[in-house]
């Protein structure tokens, strides 16, 4: 019987190889205080002084959907089922039919209506089946994980120091894309020299900041990737965001000794590699621009320097005649 390569092969495919728009989809989910608030309620915790988002029934039904990602890392909520919740986000629009020619004519053409009927069924039951598909855009995956690294660093470092760190500090910690970073520590003291540097990281994380948590709010509402503002988003806790990726430090360190005799089933790092690779050949590319860029700069400003140069020598001459 001939068979469709969409079917079958691709959730098989999907399940053991997901990608790293999954992963990120997973931590901003962890990252979302609207998230944390339905997994509480549903664990029926009494909470005081809370204000309910006007659009919690987005929330609630996301939650109904995945349920409990606190207890488990990406990798087991991926094996564990979360991958069928991601099947068949696409339409089969064609068929690869292979006709077994020894039998007899009228029993292989029904076989073949057959599978093209089994084909058009599925694409009209897709709407139905399909549970969670990403919002088609320009957001990269590089941006994505700047976002996320920013927030869970900044968590940390405010957890660590005791105190609200810098914003150019979680940057640089961040290693976020962005020259400014280069020639700066963790722990460089503020300067003349670096002013500049300060100044602008400051305003780059200022705007990793808010998107990172439209990002949470808004996958929490199954709106992801999405930076866009969302007047429902509930406060960023910084204090809850640290005991949420501290819980799930531990439940990652569980994870590896349970796999440390068979690394091979381990999934993640067979797609992160290809991640890895991509952001090593984007970061390259970027410092390429980077330099072109600021070689451009000084070529324009030397030349506008040498115009003005001439225009003064100019000036000069004919106020001497």
């Amino acid at each position: 019987m001939a068979k469709s390569l969409a079917f079958g092969e691709k959730a098989n495919q999907l399940r053991f190889m997901p990608t790293f728009e999954h992963e990120l989809f997973f931590y901003f989910l962890l990252m979302s205080p609207s998230y944390q608030l339905a997994h509480k309620l549903k664990r029926k915790k009494i909470l005081k002084g809370i204000e309910i988002p006007k659009d919690f029934d987005k929330v609630k039904k996301t939650y109904e959907l995945i349920g409990d990602i606190y207890s488990a890392t990406f990798e087991d909520w991926w094996q564990g089922g979360g991958y069928k919740l991601f099947e068949y986000q696409t339409k089969v629009k064609k068929l690869a039919i292979s006709v077994d020619l020894s039998k007899p004519q009228i029993e292989t053409l029904k076989e073949i209506q057959a599978t093209i009927k089994n084909a058009y069924d599925s694409n009209k039951n897709l709407k139905s089946n399909q549970k969670i598909s990403f919002v088609k855009n320009k957001l990269h995956y590089s941006s994505l994980n700047d976002r996320k690294n920013f927030l869970i660093n900044k968590a940390v470092a405010n957890f660590k120091l005791g105190k609200e760190v810098e914003h150019w500090r979680v940057a640089v910690k961040s290693r976020v894309l962005s020259k400014w970073i280069e020639g700066l520590t963790f722990d460089s003291k503020p300067t003349q020299e670096n002013l500049k540097a300060r100044v602008a990281l400051g305003e780059l994380s200022s705007k990793l900041l808010k998107e990172g948590w439209f990002l949470s709010e808004n996958a929490a509402r199954l709106d992801f990737p999405s930076c866009q503002p969302n007047s429902n988003a509930m406060p960023f806790d910084f204090i809850q965001l640290k005991d949420v990726m501290f819980n799930y430090g531990a439940l990652e360190i569980k994870m590896l000794e349970r796999y440390k005799g068979q690394p091979d089933l381990l999934i993640r790092d067979q797609y992160l590699l290809n991640i890895k690779r991509h952001f090593r050949k984007k970061r390259r590319i970027e410092k390429v621009v980077d330099k072109a860029v600021d070689e451009a700069v000084t070529k324009a400003l030397k030349k506008e320097k040498e115009e003005q140069v001439k225009l003064a020598q100019r000036h000069f001459s004919s106020s001497r005649r």
